[in-house]
């Protein structure tokens, strides 16, 4: 039996009661619940974690914690064990709206009539003016976005041809996660920019007297963490949308193979790029232990992106044999 290992983490400084309350819902007769420093990793079989993450982490979002996540297959590296872990995530978020209420996420999939091509000089254009906002954060979720929707478009190519009814399922899935990687990721074109007109207020603060300039020193802090955050957000979902493109390659049409690849160089480029913002705004994060927290995952994630890029190109060049 595969055992998955889901960790939900805390971010900031959750109390050890806050801790407990998330460990107590996500407790199953064949899960282990691990409490630790900033979250609870839970060790068990696929549909019992599903159910115990997804009641701990609604438990945590009513307490009003933000939550990251990560999903491994314990002791396996394998790709398939990968594919299992990003099904886990999907259902995941898919369980974590039914149990907040909420219709689970649908992705956008039909837009207002009007040219593709001209709605995309709006972004284009503000991206091209003299202005601090929008930048380069913004631009790496778009390019990460514009992957997502790559991967969408060759798993949807993939599931309307009947040469590949064996994997429809599996690429329905796949087509699915990578719909709403793209809007999320789309979304954080904003929030990145919103992210740093913050941090630039916060820098604009007064200092004239001692307690002005450690209240502008504490704003300046706690707005360079959010604006590391949120391009930390754009690596996280770019190093899915890799994953699944380098899944395309090897399972999907391949009539559309090189479109896969573009979107997992695409996603690859955008989190090298967030990585990038990450890297200019840590050095003013006054917390000591965030701020090597926060560095540690953005490497791992760059790491881990080039990697799964790899992987894509030589499945590329393997399924041209």
């Amino acid at each position: 039996m595969r055992l998955i290992a889901f960790t939900l983490q805390l971010v900031g400084d959750p109390s050890d009661e806050h801790l407990q309350s998330i460990s107590d819902a996500a407790q199953r007769p064949d899960v282990a619940v691990l409490a630790e420093d900033a979250g609870v990793t839970l060790i068990g079989p696929a549909d019992s974690i599903v159910d115990a993450a997804v009641a701990g982490a609604h438990v945590g979002r009513e307490d009003g914690a933000k939550i990251r996540c990560r999903v491994d297959c314990v002791g396996d590296a394998s790709e398939e064990a990968g594919e299992v872990a990003q099904d886990v995530a999907t259902r995941f978020q898919e369980g974590l709206a039914a149990a907040a209420g909420q219709p689970a996420t649908r992705p956008m999939t039909e837009l207002p009539s009007m040219d593709p091509y001209d709605s995309a000089q709006l972004i284009l254009h503000a991206l091209s003016q003299p202005t601090p906002t929008p930048g380069g954060g913004s631009a790496a979720a778009l390019a990460g976005a514009t992957g997502a929707a790559l991967v969408a478009m060759v798993a949807g190519v993939t599931v309307a041809s009947d040469r590949y009814a064996d994997v429809r399922e599996e690429m329905e899935r796949v087509r699915d996660r990578a719909l709403l990687l793209r809007d999320e990721l789309h979304a954080l074109v904003k929030t990145d920019a919103d992210a740093y007109k913050r941090f630039m207020e916060a820098q604009r603060l007064p200092a004239d007297t001692e307690e002005e300039t450690e209240a502008r020193r504490e704003a300046v802090s706690k707005t360079a963490m959010f604006a590391s955050e949120t391009p930390l957000e754009v690596m996280r979902r770019c190093l899915t949308v890799v994953e699944l493109a380098a899944r395309l390659v090897r399972r999907g049409n391949r009539a559309a193979a090189t479109d896969a690849v573009v979107g997992a160089q695409l996603a690859a480029a955008a989190a090298r790029a967030a990585w990038s913002n990450v890297r200019v705004n840590l050095p003013a994060v006054k917390d000591l232990a965030m701020r090597a927290h926060l560095s540690g995952e953005a490497g791992t994630l760059g790491r881990q992106a080039k990697e799964a890029e790899i992987h894509a190109l030589r499945a590329s060049e393997v399924e041209k044999r």
